[in-house]
């Protein structure tokens, strides 16, 4: 058996102890997998905090009363939990085909609460007998002691079982338990499920009830429920991933002990499949920007939706991803979402920022083939949960996030142009960020040389494509396509709306279109003056000189 085990694989530190059971936190023992192959190793986690699955701190191993796997009728202790990676865990192995139900409990605690604490957490917990007792018998006191246990369990299947085994069914023998009613391993989203509480091993009636799901925030929760006369609680399980389901209990306590009440926590924690497992997604973000980031989810998210709209597949470069946003984390945590989502990279030139206020972020994804143009922008709910959100609550929003609606998050609109090539221009047009006014850069524009006749086609050649690798412009000229010459010229004055006089001189004099060479064309288009030019700011290539080979090349 192996001691280490991988980081990845705990969400988050454990929690430390805190005096207050209620008013603290929960306690999970958690698997990475709960279905395994004979012989496989899970990774087992004991984990306390207010956010499930993540912890804040690391609980003393000498208060743990052990950790037991009950497997066809027996029940063996394992061995060798220790404070790794920042948590209560170890890494075992399962030779034994069949279920293995882990449980963990932590020695009993005593402690004192003031009196109006104590009825808060009561209040809080839906513990209505025991706060109705709490206020005929003990209103008057001014300190109240309770003595509290909490318990922890999950369950694990080791190849595939057949229907007829039902040893999920065989609770531990914890004081206060959570016992499935049909396999949990096999639980889907959409499911409604089963379970029973038993409190000293007998099904116990009016129990609270509550279960979550990784994303939860803090102080939520999923469901909350009570068990009927059985026993028993039923509620639907609304999306994949981790879930828990946690059941308290609380009574006065009469005799020779130091404590009014005594009080049982305990939790099932459990995986819950779907139609889609979103764990590759959250590894292949985690790899490229480091951490679960509610950004970086966004931008997975629309870059999902945007292939799904324009039918492409992962890394076409048909794709141009623009991210419009200010400089500067978060929000530029996007385009390593949208680069995990697509495919497209700043490598490529497929994926770019554009410098934009606050008020103008936004995404667009373009199909450079049709000229299609999706733009997403995010809900103002959303926006604010996201701005709002840190560290752990980043982290927890980020889980929420892959399993909301798409619509909870962006709202989508699509565009089409009805120009020939609207997205290939505007895809030689973007520009990367630099300190340039972006209203002040030359924009590039496609003019169709077929409706030039046969003379004007033949100026170009017909061999291999040309690439002209300048600086904003790399042009890519297939001669099986209809042949285009890429121009650059002035767009209409943001502040005016005038049309610049000077129009680029190869479009207006078609006869010097027709003598140049190929090369020539490029270069003085690349490199033509611009009236509409800021002054006092020289437009960088404007006086360099057509290389020899191009000149030499009519």
């Amino acid at each position: 058996m192996s001691q280490r085990g991988p980081r990845q694989l705990i969400t988050a530190l454990v929690a430390i102890w805190l005096a207050t059971p209620a008013l603290a936190v929960d306690s999970w023992l958690v698997a990475d997998k709960h279905i395994i192959k004979p012989g496989g190793e899970a990774w087992i986690a004991f984990i306390t905090g207010d956010v499930f699955p993540i912890g804040d701190g690391i609980v003393d191993p000498t208060r743990i009363d052990g950790l037991i796997d009950l497997h066809d009728n027996r029940q063996q202790p394992i061995d060798g939990l220790q404070i790794e990676d920042d948590a209560v865990a170890v890494r075992q192995q399962f030779d034994s085909p069949g279920f293995h139900i882990l449980g963990l409990s932590l020695k009993p605690r005593v402690i004192a609460l003031d009196s109006d604490l104590f009825g808060d957490y009561l209040q809080d917990e839906r513990a209505v007998e025991a706060l109705t007792t709490y206020r005929q018998k003990y209103a008057g006191k001014t300190t109240v002691r309770e003595r509290y246990t909490k318990y922890a369990k999950t369950i694990i299947e080791v190849g595939a079982s057949p229907e007829t085994n039902q040893q999920f069914l065989k609770p531990l023998g914890q004081r206060l338990e959570i016992v499935p009613l049909s396999n949990p391993t096999r639980w889907q989203a959409g499911d409604e499920v089963g379970v029973k509480v038993l409190l000293d091993g007998h099904p116990w009636p009016n129990v609270s009830l509550t279960a979550a799901h990784e994303g939860t925030l803090q102080g939520e929760v999923a469901v909350r429920t009570r068990t009927d006369e059985h026993g028993t609680a039923r509620w639907r399980l609304t999306q994949s991933g981790q879930w828990f389901a946690r059941a308290h209990f609380i009574r006065p306590v009469n005799g020779l002990v130091n404590y009014e009440w005594e009080s049982f926590w305990t939790t099932f924690s459990f995986g819950v499949k779907g139609k889609a497992d979103v764990t590759g997604s959250m590894q292949l973000l985690r790899a490229i920007h480091g951490d679960i980031n509610p950004w970086a989810v966004a931008g997975y998210l629309m870059g999902e939706r945007a292939l799904s709209e324009h039918q492409m597949a992962f890394g076409s470069d048909r794709l141009l991803a623009l991210h419009h946003c200010p400089q500067k984390l978060p929000y530029t945590a996007v385009l390593d979402g949208i680069q995990a989502a697509t495919g497209a990279t700043v490598g490529k030139l497929n994926l770019r920022l554009i410098p934009a206020s606050e008020s103008e972020l936004r995404c667009e994804f373009i199909d450079m083939e049709s000229g299609r143009k999706l733009t997403y922008q995010f809900q103002p709910a959303m926006f604010d949960q996201m701005v709002d959100a840190k560290d752990g609550e980043a982290r927890a929003l980020a889980l929420q996030m892959m399993t909301l609606p798409e619509s909870d998050i962006f709202i989508a609109n699509a565009s089409t142009s009805d120009q020939a090539t609207p997205a290939k221009d505007e895809a030689r047009n973007v520009q990367p960020a630099s300190d340039v006014n972006e209203r002040d850069k030359p924009k590039i524009k496609s003019v169709n040389l077929q409706a030039m006749g046969d003379t004007g086609r033949d100026a170009l050649p017909e061999a291999s494509p040309i690439r002209l690798n300048i600086p904003s412009l790399a042009v890519n000229v297939p001669p099986a396509r209809p042949l285009q010459v890429v121009s650059q010229e002035v767009n209409k004055s943001d502040e005016t709306g005038e049309t610049p006089k000077d129009k680029i001189a190869l479009i207006e004099k078609s006869k010097e279109r027709m003598q140049a060479g190929p090369g020539e064309v490029f270069w003085r288009l690349a490199h033509h003056h611009h009236a509409g030019e800021p002054k006092g700011r020289p437009f960088p290539s404007r006086d360099l000189p057509m290389p020899e080979a191009l000149a030499n090349g009519r």
